[in-house]
C-alpha cells in the first residue's frame, strides 16, 4: 500500500489531480462522478476553491484513496499558517 504524505493544501491538490490522471480520466469524466461541475474540479486541482469535506472525502474515495489521520506530538505540529501556502 502507497502512502502519501499531506501537510498543505496544494499538495491535496496535486495528489487529487496526478490520481485522476494516472486513471485516465478528464476532469469532465471526475465531475461527473463526483457530482460537480467541470469548472469546480479545475479548481480544486488548482488549489483556488474551497470544498466541502464531505466532498473531499467522496473525491479521495472515488480515486481510490482511504484517508488515515496521525496526530503529531505537539513539538512536532505547526500552525496552520506554517502549513498552508499562500495564494
Amino acid at each position: 500500500m502507497l502512502c502519501h504524505v499531506i501537510r498543505t493544501d496544494s499538495q491535496l491538490s496535486l495528489l487529487l489531480a496526478s490520481a485522476r490522471k494516472e486513471r485516465g480520466w478528464t476532469q469532465t469524466d471526475f465531475a461527473r462522478r463526483l457530482g460537480v461541475s467541470q469548472q469546480l474540479v479545475s479548481g480544486i486541482e488548482r488549489n483556488v476553491n474551497c470544498t466541502t469535506a464531505s466532498r473531499l472525502l467522496c473525491a479521495l474515495r472515488i480515486l481510490g484513496f482511504q484517508m488515515t489521520l496521525t496526530l503529531q506530538s505537539e513539538k512536532q505540529g505547526a500552525s496552520c499558517a506554517e502549513n498552508t501556502e499562500e495564494r
